[in-house]
């Protein structure tokens, strides 16, 4: 019996034995399969991302490049642009100063006649220099009479300055003396001039040997053939000895 129970036992570990390698081997395999399967997943992925960074870096330079070419393209166009500009404006600003050039303007500048000065202080047209020194006459403008005449018609700048100077000699009495400076406009479509501008000052307040002045300058509507004057008060007090001290112009715009 004991024989008998031995080999039974013998028998029944050689199949438990032989179960377990069967057992064994199966997962064995198993994991084999599972290595290899993340491995060829790792290969994948590696190929995977070559082929990405690959065409990435292509990519960049490709847009380089085509940014490169639209900055050369933007710049040609801007330095094209700037110098159209430049051309054009260099254009219209030697058009402008052509058509400045040939635009009617004239500036007078004081001239004194003693012997058509009125001392009785009634208000007197002023003579004008019109071609010595500072004084011009240009592209049709005329003086005639001690009048300024318009040759086109158009918006005019009208100005006039006359200075005003005592001496030791005269004497102002009253304190109620004014001196009056007119801008007259003479039209040639109507026979009575009427005043532009005009200017007053008071002249009691004034010490020996004073100097002043009344300026004035607005821009109007002038036709051709109007004719433009001055009208003092108290001519006998008008200071014409120097060119700045008084004059008169007016000027297409």
């Amino acid at each position: 019996m004991d024989s008998t129970t031995e080999v039974l036992q013998v028998e029944e570990e050689e199949v438990s034995r032989t179960k377990q390698r069967i057992e064994k081997k199966p997962s064995k395999d198993v994991n084999l399969r599972k290595a290899q399967l993340a491995l060829a997943c790792c290969l994948i992925c590696v190929i995977v991302q070559g082929i990405s960074m690959v065409y990435l870096f292509s990519g960049q330079r490709r847009p380089a490049k085509e940014a490169d070419s639209a900055v050369q393209v933007q710049n040609g166009s801007l330095s094209q642009s700037i110098s159209s500009q430049t051309t054009i404006s260099s254009q219209t600003t030697g058009r402008s100063t052509e058509d400045n050039e040939k635009k009617p303007r004239a500036h007078l500048t004081g001239k004194r006649k003693e012997d058509h000065l009125d001392a009785t202080g009634d208000s007197q047209a002023l003579s004008w220099e019109h071609h010595d020194g500072l004084a011009f006459l240009k592209n049709g403008m005329k003086y005639m009479n001690n009048c300024l005449e318009i040759p086109q018609s158009g918006d005019y700048f009208v100005y006039a300055q006359v200075t005003f100077r005592k001496n030791k000699i005269q004497n102002l009495n009253t304190c109620d003396h004014i001196t009056q400076v007119i801008i007259s406009k003479l039209p040639a479509s109507y026979p009575e001039p009427y005043n532009l501008l005009s200017g007053y000052k008071y002249l009691c307040e004034m010490k020996i040997n004073w100097y002043t002045h009344i300026y004035m300058g607005a821009i109007f509507f002038m036709e051709e053939g109007d004719r433009l004057m001055v009208n003092v008060s108290n001519i006998t007090l008008v200071d014409a000895t120097s060119e700045h001290r008084t004059f008169f112009g007016a000027f297409l715009l």
